[in-house]
């Protein structure tokens, strides 16, 4: 065989694609059993700044959070590539709010009788501190001042709303005789409202109630859009713990309740705003097992619903539904469709920017992102990819057998 026979290169070319193929069979393999044990998920970050039982977790419109570490009772906030920026320690925090523009409001009980309503600034200072006798409750934040709830002192104290300025100004606190005012909450046009222990939602404006609606059950949170009032009721008959989400006009009229059929051992959560008026709940049945589902209702009508055992957390973020499962957080879009699933238990809430996906952990958070590779994508790039090499391969070969 003469140097300018083509034979040796046939071999040396087929030497090629055979490495090559092994080359692409190893990358897939790699990129999917990667993709595959991470569940299709890469970690942007994960900090563990100190406690544990981490909650309350709030996303600032740069990536930046805002949560709470239970066991030693700090307020953390971490910036958008993990970093704790900042902590600020009180003892007995309950829980936190958080402004859209990164002031914290929180309460505390400071174990002499006495509550505080403490505010950081969005850089961690505290910015102003008051002490009443009673306990207090964890701030609503409005647009122009805070509301909570105040658990008076006294053999007959009960509960009263208090309204602070957002400097800490005191500006009125509303009782009513021998009722609690419980749940305040506040409706698009800035109208404070809450339930009062006697039956009623009640309408408050500076310190007085302007209107009162009855409903049958004292319930747990309201949200008032457009022409109506929804409300999620909590509470026990004779069969137990019983829930449901109603609706009622301006004028007081029941428009609907949803489940029309009230399981025993149940709790509603909600009501959230969700995709075109609609309202979602999550609805919570706690035995013969956790049958819990997320519903979407209109008009009194379900429009979808998600079922999975033990759901909590849930909240509306645009067109997306979140809430946390026993395996970890889950999104569905706004058809009540299961868009994506984290396979890493956490806790509280998860929240989603940008396609970054936001969830507490035992030991503080965790920010994650869909895989840039995922197992489908690296099946596609490399099965063709190697189905081409494959026919070069058996070209070459029956070449190379030809000019034999």
């Amino acid at each position: 065989m003469t140097n300018g026979d083509p034979l040796p290169r046939i071999k040396i070319a087929g030497i090629v694609i055979i490495a090559a193929i092994i080359i692409c069979v190893g990358a897939c393999s790699i990129m999917v059993f990667d993709d595959q044990s991470r569940g299709g998920w890469d970690t942007n970050w994960k900090v563990s700044p100190g406690g544990y039982y981490y909650q309350d977790l709030n996303l600032l419109d740069d990536g930046s959070i805002i949560c709470m570490s239970e066991s030693d009772s700090r307020v953390h906030m971490i910036d958008a590539q993990g970093n704790e920026e900042w902590r600020y320690q009180k003892a007995y925090m309950i829980s936190i709010s958080v402004s859209d523009n990164g002031w914290t409001f929180f309460a505390s009980d400071n174990g002499s009788l006495r509550g505080d309503i403490t505010a950081l600034d969005p850089y961690g200072n505290l910015a102003w501190e008051i002490c009443e006798y009673g306990q207090f409750e964890t701030p609503v934040i409005g647009e122009e001042f805070l509301a909570m709830e105040h658990h008076t002192l006294g053999w007959n104290g009960s509960y009263e709303i208090v309204a602070l300025d957002l400097q800490g100004n005191w500006l009125w606190n509303l009782a009513i005789e021998g009722e609690d005012l419980v749940s305040p909450s506040f409706a698009e046009n800035g109208t404070l409202m809450a339930f009062s222990t006697d039956g009623y939602i009640n309408g408050i404006s500076n310190g007085e109630i302007e209107w009162r609606l009855h409903v049958d059950e004292v319930g747990d949170s309201i949200l008032a859009l457009n022409d109506a009032i929804y409300y999620t009721a909590n509470y026990i008959d004779q069969t137990g713990d019983r829930s449901h989400l109603g609706c009622l006009d301006l004028d007081g009229t029941v428009r609907w309740t949803f489940p029309s059929d009230e399981k025993p051992e149940s709790h509603m959560y909600g009501p959230y705003l969700g995709k075109d008026d609609s309202i979602l709940c999550l609805y919570s049945v706690a035995s013969p097992h956790g049958d819990d589902g997320i519903f979407s209702i209109v008009e009194g009508e379900e429009m979808w619903s998600y079922q999975e055992d033990y759901l909590w957390g849930l909240r509306v973020s645009g067109d997306s539904v979140l809430a946390m499962t026993e395996t970890g957080p889950i999104g569905l879009d706004g058809n009540g469709n299961l868009e994506w699933r984290i396979d890493v238990k956490g806790r509280d809430s998860p929240a989603i920017s940008e396609g970054d996906v936001y969830f507490l952990v035992y030991d503080g958070a965790l920010s994650m992102r869909k895989s840039l590779i995922s197992s489908e994508i690296a099946l596609a790039i490399f099965i063709p990819t190697i189905a081409i090499l494959l026919t070069v391969l058996y070209l070459v070969t029956r070449k190379r057998s030809g000019q034999e």
